[in-house]
């Protein structure tokens, strides 16, 4: 399930996936996946993606 929330934050942000995946040290394709749903952050990667955007990053973990 897409990860509508991600998104809206990252666009919020005047960020690209591109941009967001290289701040936080990962592939390009892999940041798609976590905003796809294909794909959970580990716990270090969720706290750098909520750093980047200002999300918490227990909503990764949310049901």
């Amino acid at each position: 399930m897409k990860r509508e929330w991600l998104v809206k934050a990252r666009k919020e942000k005047g960020m690209t996936q591109a941009a967001v995946a290289k701040a936080i040290g990962v592939a390009a394709v892999t940041y798609n996946r976590y905003e796809a749903g294909a794909r959970t952050p580990s716990p270090a990667v969720a706290t750098a993606i909520g750093s980047a955007l200002n999300i918490p990053r227990e909503k990764f973990f949310w049901p």
